[in-house]
């Protein structure tokens, strides 16, 4: 049943009400006043109005989380005993994956302030909405923009993400390497950490705009899209940015660059208010340029554009996107 550490996660029943409530009350955060507070009509209610899923591992269920189709995160807890072995994070995962196919907007929750529970969903990238009335802090989850015909989301790239983004960059490295300086052998989880922390910072600064792409069928992580260099026109209106984007190896072919970059320029077009994006590929890029080119963007010889390519400055092909002319389907 468990392999590496890992509990094995599966849908929540009522046969699980009694020991999912067993780890609700050994929590030492967000603790109940009283273990009757939450009762087993609470857990088959929450079971009616949404889903849950227990992880399980050789002790028993050591953690679960319940989300209902209003948005709200009902329930995530892990038993003490089995804290820092992933399963808050496993999940929160599933729970989310589940909430952006399912529930209405916004997804949110709420935790008292100052507790580890606070510290992990903004280090999962919740945005902070506030202090409610009862004292607690409210947590809302960024919208992801969502392709349902090519079966992908993007999402802003979270801490959470780090050990997935290493994964999937180890796992495409040959291809990576020839293309991305930034990506070689010895490429750890550190700097996919970094990397992630560098988005992250960059957002709040309206400088950078970095996204993960992800399955709607599971979370894997099948590559990155981003709009970076973003400039602001004088009088506020309008502005600019660099479209970037690559794939796992064994997504490729498959239209998910297309469909990724296609929901970024429309986030820039439509969310940042931007009037133009432009697309720097290397000469002999052509799958880039051919993706440049499914967007509706157009090529412009005049324009020049350096870019690093294995040590040397290369002049790129540049393509222009406006938002007239993005082809949004």
């Amino acid at each position: 049943m468990v392999r590496d550490g890992q509990a094995h996660l599966r849908k929540a029943c009522i046969d699980d009400i009694p020991a999912m409530h067993r780890v609700r009350v050994a929590v030492r955060e967000n603790r109940l006043s009283s273990p009757d507070r939450i009762t087993p009509t609470d857990y088959e209610q929450a079971l009616a109005d949404g889903s849950g899923w227990v992880a399980e591992s050789d002790d028993g269920i050591v953690g679960f989380a319940f989300g209902n189709r209003d948005g709200n995160v009902w329930a995530l807890f892990v038993d003490p005993d089995h804290e820092g072995q992933g399963h808050g994070s496993a999940l929160h995962d599933v729970l989310i994956n589940w909430l952006e196919a399912n529930a209405s907007r916004p997804i949110w929750l709420s935790t008292e302030s100052g507790t580890r529970a606070e510290r992990f969903y903004r280090q999962h990238g919740w945005n902070d909405a506030g202090v409610l009335d009862s004292g607690e802090r409210r947590f809302e989850w960024p919208r992801a923009l969502n392709d349902s015909a090519s079966g992908i989301r993007i999402r802003p790239l979270v801490h959470a993400d780090a050990a997935t983004l290493l994964r999937t960059v180890r796992g495409s490295m040959e291809s990576l390497a020839y293309w991305f300086s930034w990506c070689s052998a010895d490429y750890s989880l550190a700097d996919a950490a970094a990397r992630i922390a560098h988005c992250m910072n960059a957002r709040e600064q309206d400088q950078e705009y970095a996204f993960a792409i992800v399955s709607n069928a599971d979370t894997q992580l099948l590559g990155c899209v981003g709009l970076s260099e973003v400039k602001r026109a004088v009088d506020g209106t309008g502005g600019s940015a660099n479209l970037g984007y690559w794939v796992a190896e064994t997504q490729r072919g498959k239209g998910v660059a297309t469909a990724a970059a296609r929901m970024a320029a429309r986030f820039g077009f439509d969310e940042l208010g931007l009037s133009r994006i432009e697309i720097a590929t290397l000469p002999h890029n052509h799958g880039s340029q051919r993706v440049a080119e499914k967007l509706g963007a157009s090529h412009e010889p005049d324009s020049r554009r350096l870019i690093e390519f294995q040590g040397d400055s290369v002049a790129s092909v540049v393509f222009g996107l406006t938002p007239g002319r993005l082809q949004r389907r």
